[in-house]
């Protein structure tokens, strides 16, 4: 980094006058005592009580609640205000930290002086929030170490990162986002609807569980309490591993063949970063399209991929068939079927099928239908004020 910062050139000196004397005096010393009043004892901008930390590179947490106000390299203008607007009206401000690149590392090389760079950031800052100027939080100053050029330098993040704990999160009726999804996640929202909540907790006997979640348009608002439901519970939850299907990652309908549809993604529960990054990778690659959800092939890739696990779940849409029912007779396992946007309807005959087939079980928001493992020929069941009854094998209505 250059800059050239004087060049000496022949001047002819002229006489001043005590007036034009006394004047440059009076701004010499308004100009110290702006720069000596804007720092503090350890040479900082303003009387705040930085914590000061050197790393390599800034890495941002992808589970806090926080705003990151970017900056350009070696400038102050907030180049995002509208996103610390907005989230300050969800809670209050913990921790502010100011990120920039000391670059060159040796402050006899530097061409910007930083105390002033920093003064004209934290005065953008609090242009844009008075309040947080004297707001009990913890004040950080992070230096950027791993630069070794300019070039790189600029490519770091720079800014203030605010975190901030959530008071009054707001109630979301729809998710049709990746963002809506990670806001619900993060705790900066919550879902309307908490039904399929609310079965997690009937069932917290489920240990060492597989996940299998229709990721599809309608279902976001459900798959998102899954997720909610196991941070939340992350010592007892049992979820160990999530699959998540969007049937066929935008194919067309002709090109989904049965067990070869696609678009099928893992993640470990253990690993919430990741999953929230999969969530958003399944959510941009495809949306469902067509009705029918390809639920058993996911199934099918979840038990050949996966191993340490016991109880297998499917969160499957009501209003979904199945398109793929042949691969039935592939699952030799026992599958709990979580059944979303049921309402007051019946249940699709596909997922009865599922339980039933497989000595699995049905959930809905109302009852634990946990005797479909034990139907044998023959034997009626009522679910829902609806009765059934085992005939070749296959349970069907009985009138």
């Amino acid at each position: 980094m250059c800059y050239i910062l004087y060049r000496k050139k022949s001047v002819v000196l002229k006489p001043i006058s005590k007036l034009q004397s006394w004047m440059y005096v009076c701004l010499c010393f308004v100009l110290l005592g702006q720069f000596a009043g804007a720092q503090n004892s350890n040479g900082y901008p303003f009387d705040l009580p930085f914590e000061t930390v050197s790393i390599p590179f800034y890495e941002f947490d992808p589970l806090a609640p926080q705003v990151a106000l970017r900056m350009d390299y070696a400038a102050a203008a907030i180049e995002n205000p509208q996103d610390w607007i907005r989230a300050r009206s969800l809670g209050n401000a913990t921790q502010i930290e100011l990120v920039f690149s000391q670059y060159p590392i040796d402050s006899s090389d530097w061409g910007t002086s930083y105390y002033r760079l920093i003064h004209n950031r934290l005065r953008s800052l609090f242009a844009l929030d008075p309040d947080l100027q004297q707001a009990p939080v913890t004040w950080k100053l992070v230096r950027q170490t791993g630069c070794t050029s300019e070039l790189q330098a600029r490519q770091f993040f720079h800014g203030f990162v605010i975190r901030y704990d959530v008071t009054r999160p707001r109630v979301l009726r729809h998710l049709s986002t990746s963002k809506d999804v990670e806001r619900v996640v993060l705790g900066l929202a919550v879902p309307q609807d908490t039904s399929v909540m609310g079965i997690m907790d009937r069932n917290r006997h489920w240990k060492n569980v597989l996940i299998i979640m229709d990721w599809t348009g309608s279902m976001y608002a459900y798959g998102a309490q899954v997720v909610l439901w196991h941070k939340l519970n992350a010592e007892t939850s049992g979820i160990k591993h999530l699959v998540l299907f969007n049937d066929g990652d935008r194919k067309a309908t002709w090109q989904k063949q049965i067990g070869r549809t696609g678009g099928i993604y893992h993640a470990a529960s253990n690993d919430l970063g990741r999953v929230i990054e999969t969530i958003g990778t399944v959510m941009n690659n495809g949306y469902g399209g067509d009705t029918p959800e390809n639920d058993l092939e996911a199934v099918v890739k979840g038990l050949k991929g996966i191993e340490g696990y016991d109880e297998i779940v499917l969160l499957a849409d009501n209003r979904s068939q199945v398109r793929d029912m042949p691969l039935l007779k592939s699952i030799d396992k026992p599958v709990r079927v979580v059944l979303c946007g049921k309402g007051s309807g019946k249940i699709h005959p596909d997922y009865l099928r599922i339980a039933f087939k497989t000595r699995g079980s049905i959930h809905t928001v109302e009852e634990d239908i946990m005797a479909m493992g034990q139907l044998e020929e023959g034997d009626v069941i009522e679910i829902e004020g609806i009765r059934y009854k085992v005939r070749s094998g296959e349970l069907e209505l009985f009138e």
